[in-house]
Parts: C-alpha cells; structure tokens; sequence
C-alpha cells in the first residue's frame, strides 16, 4: 500500500456485489441470519444489522452465497488474514452442495488480495464445494474466478 492510496473498505466491496446481482435481475439479502438453501423465496431470510451472510442472490436458477472482504491498513498480512478469514466464513456457510448453490468469497481486486487469491486459485476443492472468488474493482467491474 502506497501513502495516500484508497482502500477498497468491505462496505464498498459489498455494494458493487449487491448492485451486480440486482442488475442481473437477482433477488438480494444482506446479512441474512438463516441458511438460505432451506427457502425457495429469499426473501424469508430473517436479517441483522450486524451479523449473517454478507450477500445472498437468488433467481430462478441459482443460488449465491456470498461472503465479502475489504482492505483494511494492514497491508499484505492484513489482507491474508482477512482472506483466510472470509473462506473460514464461507465454509462454515456451506450447509449443502448442490449445481444450483454457488458459494463465493469476493475481495477487492487489487494487489494486497492477489497474492492469497493465486495460492487458491487451482485448488481442486473449489469446483467441488462449487465455491468461486469474486474480484471486485472500484469502478464497478467483477471477475468471477471460478
């Protein structure tokens, strides 16, 4: 991290997600409390100011489970510590695997996340938990990595 260069907060990072799955025609849920495999409406999820699944997006098909990471002042060794900590979280989400749930850990796609992302990357577990990252850019732009 350079002096004086902006951090990508979680809070940002989250609104980029939610306004994506919303323009993809996405039903969404912030910080929804309860397993959201059990609803075939989301919108029966129950939901705290503080605490759940950061984004949870549902449409006909497909069901998305999402945890969300920001970049904090830390640097390298702050963001994988927030990196390991975000698949610790969406691990623990993972009640069931299913083609139609989709598991994701999205984090800014800058420099200080890159590093953990490509230790990941080719792990063979990914396809098999159906668990992807999701690149987040400040104007906007995602990249699913899947």
């Amino acid at each position: 991290m350079q002096a004086g260069q902006h951090l990508m907060s979680e809070e940002q990072t989250q609104r980029i997600i939610v306004n994506y799955f919303a323009g993809q025609r996405y039903r969404v849920i912030e910080r929804c409390i309860d397993d959201p495999t059990q609803f075939s409406d989301i919108t029966r999820c129950r939901t705290h100011n503080i605490f759940g699944i950061d984004v949870v997006a549902q449409d006909r098909t497909e069901l998305w489970v999402t945890e969300v990471k920001g970049e904090t002042k830390g640097g390298l060794a702050a963001c994988t510590s927030t990196f390991m900590a975000g698949m610790g979280q969406i691990l623990t989400r993972m009640t069931r695997i299913d083609s139609h749930i989709h598991y994701a850990l999205a984090v800014p796609n800058t420099d200080c996340f890159a590093t953990s992302v490509r230790k990941f990357i080719n792990s063979p577990v990914l396809p098999l938990l159906n668990l992807s990252f999701i690149l987040v850019r400040e104007d906007g732009i995602i990249e699913f990595l899947r």
